[in-house]
């Protein structure tokens, strides 16, 4: 059976996986899913068993997960995600930058607000909104929203460079995204050089929590169960 491992964007933990966990569970595949610690203690899932091992990437949890992890993958899935959190073209990034600026002052004062509202944007379903608010690692959090104004991976960066090796690469994105426009999407397909890209319509940020059931109907996980798969 396959083993997945899942990586969470920011402002989620491991519970927007839930779904996922289950029905792949129920397939007799592993399921294990990272935790970069906001809500709770962090976790850092290795593969182990049988292959194929296959990567789910949200949004950051591209920038969030190890170059080791991407080449030890046979299949990598990129959701929703980015080389560089701002657009390129100029009006339009001074325009994210801003927002950026005004989402980490507030978070420094109001951060259940932002958290709130982020989660209330991405269009997440509120099972995969984490209930521990009060326990929240808000230094953290902080952190690496001002770290997605440095985010740029390149085509010579060893992430990016890793996975064009992989076997199999999927490049999913939403076309309704307000908080990464499917444009970044397309070129971050484009970096990786998979023919594999689709733009899904009228769905948010939160895609793989919102529509599981759409993307389990895609060729990276139906093929899943084929004996081909294997051989």
């Amino acid at each position: 059976m396959a083993c997945l491992i899942a990586y969470h964007g920011w402002g989620f933990d491991h519970t927007c996986w839930v779904d996922w966990r289950v029905y792949f569970q129920q397939k007799n595949h592993r399921f294990d899913c990272f935790d970069r610690g906001y809500f709770g203690q962090p976790h850092n899932p290795t593969f182990s068993g049988d292959r194929p091992y296959i990567l789910l990437l949200h949004s950051y949890g591209l920038h969030l997960c190890p170059t080791n992890m991407i080449v030890a993958a046979d299949t990598i899935v990129i959701f929703n995600s980015f080389l560089s959190f701002h657009p390129s073209e100029p009006r339009l990034k001074r325009r994210s930058q801003l927002t950026l600026q005004r989402m980490g002052d507030r978070c420094r004062t109001h951060p259940q607000e932002v958290l709130q509202a982020f989660w209330q944007t991405c269009e997440a379903p509120n099972k995969s909104h984490p209930q521990r608010l009060s326990h929240s690692n808000y230094p953290l959090l902080q952190e690496d929203l001002s770290h997605l104004n440095a985010v740029n991976l390149t085509d010579q960066s060893a992430p990016v460079q890793a996975i064009k090796q992989t076997e199999t690469v999927w490049v999913i994105h939403s076309s309704a995204d307000k908080i990464v426009p499917w444009g970044q999407g397309a070129t971050l397909a484009e970096a990786v050089a998979t023919p594999s890209w689709n733009c899904i319509a009228a769905v948010g940020h939160g895609l793989p929590f919102s529509h599981p059931d759409h993307c389990w109907s895609l060729p990276p996980f139906t093929t899943l169960d084929s004996r081909e798969h294997f051989s």
